[in-house]
């Protein structure tokens, strides 16, 4: 454990030097860099001793359910695909809902249950609820629709809902106030002129969406 702990940190230590110098590249500025943990850089930058903390503003629950939904959503179409049926089946997770990533291990029988029970449906359309599932014997989901294709046809699979992103200048408003906690520790630094906090979003496609819902945003620190 002690060594995955490390890597770990070693593989955060590696995205802070990379984000901090794609910064500096991209602002046109030249200094040396001293990497700690508080704080977390430190700039010499034309003369001046600056303190910076490096921040990911990414949702970890969105990241963790992602690869979940698709691998739920590949082992259904196997299922069905098994049975030969020529369904697409919609799964609809509650809003918020960390059921996937609490129970990977429940994936596969979680899957041959929707298929039996996308089986014996025999009609185009079928849909049902939350307290008809739980009913049903199948926990953790708000919706199941079917719909009946062609004969012949491949079967989908197609897995919504869980976690929602969260607004992104609540995040960065978060990010500010838990770093704020660390200044006090970094003011009796007598080195330190001043001090910056590096906010990365990420390269995801939402990126430009989220630079737009932050546009205007002032905060008093």
């Amino acid at each position: 454990m002690a060594g995955q702990l490390s890597k770990n940190l070693s593989l955060q230590k590696d995205t802070e030097r990379r984000h901090i110098e794609l910064f500096l590249a991209l602002a046109g500025l030249r200094a040396s860099l001293g990497f700690g943990d508080r704080p977390d850089c430190v700039l010499v930058l034309a003369g001046h001793r600056i303190g910076l903390e490096h921040r990911e503003l990414c949702d970890q629950d969105l990241l963790w359910t992602r690869p979940h939904l698709k691998r739920l959503g590949s082992i259904l179409k196997a299922e069905l695909e098994a049975r030969g049926l020529p369904l697409h089946v919609r799964v609809h997770l509650p809003p918020h809902s960390r059921w996937l990533g609490a129970h990977p291990s429940r994936f596969v029988p979680f899957a041959r249950r929707i298929a039996e029970l996308a089986a014996r449906s025999g009609t185009d359309g079928v849909i049902a609820g939350e307290e008809q599932l739980v009913g049903l014997g199948i926990e953790g989901l708000k919706l199941l629709a079917v719909q009946r294709l062609e004969e012949g046809s491949r079967p989908a699979a197609q897995i919504e809902g869980g976690p929602v992103e969260a607004d992104p200048a609540h995040g960065i408003l978060e990010a500010i106030r838990s770093k704020e906690a660390k200044l006090s520790a970094y003011a009796r630094d007598a080195n330190l002129s001043r001090h910056w906090l590096l906010l990365v979003t990420g390269d995801t496609p939402a990126q430009p969406v989220a630079a737009m819902r932050t546009e205007g945003l002032r905060v008093q620190s």
